[in-house]
């Protein structure tokens, strides 16, 4: 699944915890969709990706997380 969707350039669906973040204290974890342009590497599943990706994708999850639960309230 993760192999056909770096291939086709797709959304990928991740599955965050934020139970341990000071930015959302009060979200166990959520599904978010993340369009991921290029990945460095994937491995047993897992997303690893170079730190400056994972900057930029960090901020993409925290905007949308917090354009979601805006609108969910």
């Amino acid at each position: 699944m993760w192999k056909e969707a770096v291939a086709d350039n797709s959304l990928f669906c991740i599955k965050f915890n934020l139970t341990n973040t000071h930015v959302y204290p009060n979200v166990l974890e959520f599904i978010l969709y993340v369009k991921v342009v290029r990945l460095t590497c994937i491995r047993h599943n897992t997303v690893e990706m170079s730190q400056e990706k994972q900057l930029s994708v960090n901020a993409v999850i925290k905007l949308k997380a917090h354009t979601k639960i805006q609108g969910d309230s």
